[in-house]
């Protein structure tokens, strides 16, 4: 590449935002990472190992991120391998945004500091306390401090004046999280989530309770269920996603703890209650 600067996200939503901050600016590219590395295998980071535990785990579900049942699907592994391959090869100065507030992000950044031949000299945008920002037509209220959960959260406009953040990470910080992801890849669990601003691996059934909890006694679509099972794990952080959720309700189901009607395909056509004349 000859570009001056490559920007790396780690999700579609925020690299859109970049990309549409950028425009005009032919020296800045934005790479973003589709992958998110919060569920599947990670020790070694195989796209074949990952491809075949989202095809297992969306093998009922029409997933839109991972297109496990879209001709397509070929397509995404071969984004995410390019990804990589441009990231490993660009000689341009790299800044990589991110946000320790979702788990998407975090670990995304976690696996790109370990490929770096010279982490050191990446420089980070780590917008996790926020930032503050005027909106339009209230500038004589003063600045409002934002903070996200993701990065694709922010308006483009916001999310660039993050750049003046840009920094090189501490000899200390970079030690911690290059232990900490050796650490979180030797855990073989598949699902990792955030505590109180912590990565930690954990087992699939982690939000199993809390989606029982919110299934009611009358049938509802189960998107309203995931809807609102997303909203109770965290205001501060972003957990995990609907797709998954909606794994695990299908898995009650089949456990005998839920009743469902209609297609299970799509949350949007599947309607769920707590099973009848019994207590969850």
């Amino acid at each position: 590449m000859t570009n001056k600067t490559v920007h790396i996200t780690l999700t579609d939503s925020s690299g859109g935002s970049l990309k549409f901050a950028l425009r005009g600016n032919p020296g800045e590219t934005v790479l973003a990472l589709s992958d998110n590395l919060g569920l599947g295998p990670i020790s070694p980071y195989d796209p074949e190992a990952r491809k075949a535990y989202f095809k297992s785990l969306f093998a009922e579900i029409e997933d839109e991120d991972y297109m496990t049942k879209s001709p397509e699907a070929e397509k995404f592994w071969d984004w995410v391998k390019d990804f990589w391959k441009q990231v490993s090869e660009t000689e341009a100065k790299k800044i990589v945004w991110f946000t320790r507030r979702s788990v998407f992000e975090y670990t995304g950044f976690l696996e790109l500091l370990s490929r770096e031949k010279n982490p050191s000299e990446l420089l980070v945008v780590d917008l996790t306390e926020g930032l503050d920002v005027v909106y339009e037509g209230k500038e004589n209220e003063g600045p409002v401090r934002v903070v996200p959960r993701s990065l694709g959260e922010l308006r483009p406009e916001w999310l660039l004046s993050g750049k003046t953040t840009a920094r090189c990470l501490t000899e200390e910080e970079l030690a911690y999280y290059l232990r900490r992801w050796e650490e979180l890849k030797k855990d073989k669990r598949p699902l990792r989530t955030l505590w109180r601003g912590q990565l930690y691996a954990e087992s699939p059934d982690i939000f199993d309770e809390k989606i029982r909890e919110t299934v009611p006694e009358t049938w509802v679509s189960a998107a309203r269920v995931v809807g609102e099972v997303l909203n109770k794990l965290s205001e501060e952080y972003d957990q995990t996603g609907d797709m998954y959720l909606y794994s695990r309700l299908l898995e009650l189901e089949k456990a005998g703890l839920v009743e469902t009607e209609g297609e299970r395909r799509s949350m949007r056509f599947l309607k769920v209650r707590k099973v009848q004349g019994r207590q969850l």
